[in-house]
């Protein structure tokens, strides 16, 4: 139970930072999309998609840019850097095309 009220927290959060605060909101719906995983796929892949699209417009040029700012949210224990590569690798049973560096 108290898992639970972390993750409807986790939600709450990333919609009151999503428009200020792109980087940490990707991180928090990273978080999310890992808790859903098992339990609700749809969900998971939702969190997973919102992720991306906030990593996108944020930027992962740089590793300053991919590093994560938090260690571990919600008992769910992030990358050391996090982008679109990251994503796709952590989430395979989305079949999310893993972007080519040129």
């Amino acid at each position: 139970m108290i898992f639970s009220n972390c993750i409807k927290n986790l939600e709450r959060r990333f919609a009151e930072i999503k428009a200020d605060n792109p980087r940490e909101a990707a991180e928090v719906a990273f978080a999310i999309a890992t808790h859903y995983r098992n339990t609700n796929p749809e969900k998971s892949k939702q969190f997973v998609v919102k992720c991306l699209d906030l990593l996108r417009l944020c930027g992962t040029e740089n590793s300053e840019e991919c590093a994560c700012a938090n260690v571990c949210i919600c008992n769910i224990t992030l990358p050391d850097f996090l982008h679109e590569g990251v994503v796709a690798s952590h989430f395979p049973e989305f079949e999310i095309p893993i972007p080519v560096q040129s």
